[in-house]
């Protein structure tokens, strides 16, 4: 069983013993498991050192430089004692690559420089060409071959110096491209290297030489996780699979080769101090004039008598948040340069109650879906969620428990299989005055087919309008047993169609309002 090395924090009177370095005292670990949170992880490492009698220096490097010093932890499968533990950052090494890339952005930088130069010396023989470009010889007209020779002369001059400018401005842009990869090259390997600087020196006393295995375990901020789900259902009467999914992310440049994983919803950097109460009172508002005068009267009364004033504020009082874990059951490779790995967390398989949605006023198609009641111990996190049907990919949609009620309701996609008509009934719909009042009749047919070949359960919606003045009157007159919601004009049919059966609702409403008056609707 492991031991947890005891740290001294107190100056210990010991009699003197020279600190010596312990075999192997660079020895490299390696990434046994990371713990990672939303924000951060915990990595544990180990290795194996051989330590001598007494006092031995450790060093552990190769780390990631954004280790938190607070967070490290250590333990060792042997008794021996941890004197100290602290972090340290190395300066980056000059490895045999990087050194020939500088090399090469040296020679790169040297040769532009030279191009500019020579673009120089061709601009200062371009000025002299033209400041030289008037033809005369004193008050004599210069003839017409010399014209000819001379305009021939100044033509293949610059010629000449034009087309040496652009060839040496094309070298130059070749020369610049070249020099931006390869600095991007260094750039990413001090980066790295930057990344990898830490190292944990470690102190440890032994009563012998002995080899063991010690572990040790620190913070880093640069990592974390989002979920992201798959919702499959092969068909309405099996329950929902649901495939938990994490997309693990690190950028602490050191690739996770191969570790198990375990995926936590905890907050490690959360405060843990208990908030304060202080309680929230009420009093009267008082306009900033009267609080004035307020003010005014009782700084001319004696202090013993004024009454002294509390303010608090309402508070929402925690002590600790419930959070979860899951442990990966397969080792997984997380890349150190901050691209995503999903990783499987963990895979439901949820009764559900399945139920077509219908409301051929806005869409003559029904969607189907599912109504998932047993999800509030599935620790389910806000995050997308891609959508499976009968082994199709039928979409994308989002999951959000935190709005959704004891039955978690998800839609999965249109079905073409329920056919829907919504038609107006012209002989019941009519328009009449009866002195200054108008009445209009309107009513409508609504048909649903089930083309399927199962038993399907379906849920029927319209609506009739609602009046927002006293003067407008509706009256419903006909529904087909539907449930009415008065408040919102909705009504909402509960349908049970066997394979290949139709069923028709009807409803008929009345609209009184003044005549002259137009009526407007909202939809």
């Amino acid at each position: 069983m492991n031991l947890l090395l005891s740290i001294i924090f107190t100056l210990l009177v010991v009699p003197f013993q020279p600190t010596q370095s312990a075999d192997n005292s660079r020895p490299p670990s390696t990434i046994e498991h990371a713990t990672v949170f939303r924000s951060g992880a915990q990595i544990r490492r180990s290795v194996e050192i051989t330590l001598q009698e007494g006092i031995n220096e450790v060093s552990l490097d190769g780390l990631t430089n954004s280790l938190s010093e607070n967070s490290i932890t250590v333990s060792a499968n042997q008794p021996v004692t941890l004197l100290s533990v602290q972090k340290q950052t190395h300066s980056p090494t000059v490895t045999d690559s990087l050194h020939s890339l500088q090399e090469s952005l040296e020679n790169i930088k040297t040769n532009i420089s030279k191009k500019k130069a020579e673009q120089k010396v061709l601009n200062y023989e371009l000025d002299i060409l033209m400041d030289n470009r008037k033809l005369q010889k004193g008050n004599e007209k210069i003839s017409v071959s010399e014209l000819k020779q001379a305009m021939q002369y100044f033509r293949e001059q610059l010629t000449d110096i034009e087309q040496g400018k652009i060839k040496i401005q094309d070298t130059i842009d070749e020369l610049s491209a070249k020099k931006e990869k390869v600095q991007k090259k260094i750039d990413k390997i001090q980066q790295e290297q930057q990344r990898k600087s830490a190292v944990i020196l470690a102190e440890i006393r032994s009563k012998k030489q002995q080899t063991i295995t010690l572990q040790f375990s620190y913070f880093t901020s640069r990592a974390g996780w989002k979920p992201r789900y798959d919702l499959r259902v092969n068909n309405i009467a099996d329950p929902v699979q649901l495939t938990y999914k994490a997309d693990v992310y690190q950028s602490t440049g050191i690739n996770w080769d191969n570790i198990s994983l375990s995926i936590s919803s905890a907050n490690p950097r959360s405060n843990t101090t208990l908030p304060s109460f202080e309680p929230s009172f009420l009093s009267f508002y008082e306009s900033p004039t009267a609080r004035a005068n307020m003010q005014a009267r009782e700084a001319n009364m004696d202090a013993a008598a004024n009454t002294p004033k509390m303010s608090g504020v309402e508070t929402s009082v925690s002590q600790n948040q419930t959070s979860f874990q899951f442990d990966i059951a397969v080792p997984y490779s997380v890349p150190g340069n901050g691209s995503a790995k999903t990783v499987t967390a963990k895979e439901y398989s949820i009764p559900t109650n399945y139920e077509y949605y219908a409301m051929p006023k806005a869409n003559k198609t029904a969607y189907l879906t599912a109504h998932i009641a047993d999800w509030e111990n599935r620790n389910l996190l806000s995050g997308p969620m891609n959508l499976y049907f009968e082994q199709k990919f039928v979409g994308q949609s989002s999951l959000n428990p935190n709005t959704a009620n004891d039955t978690l309701t998800v839609s999965l996609g249109k079905d073409e299989n329920i056919a829907l008509e919504r038609t107006r009934i012209k002989k019941f719909s009519e328009k009449n005055f009866f002195g200054n009042k108008v009445r209009e009749t309107k009513a409508w047919r609504l048909t649903v087919k089930n083309n399927k070949k199962r038993t399907v359960k379906l849920k029927l919606v319209d609506q009739i309008p609602v009046s927002t003045n006293e003067d407008i009157k509706v009256n419903l007159q006909e529904r087909s047993g539907a449930q009415y919601e008065s408040s919102t004009g909705k009504l909402h049919w509960t349908l049970n169609l066997e394979p290949g059966q139709s069923q028709n609702k009807q409803i008929r409403y009345v609209l009184e309002y003044p005549s002259g008056k137009k009526i407007q609707k909202n939809n």
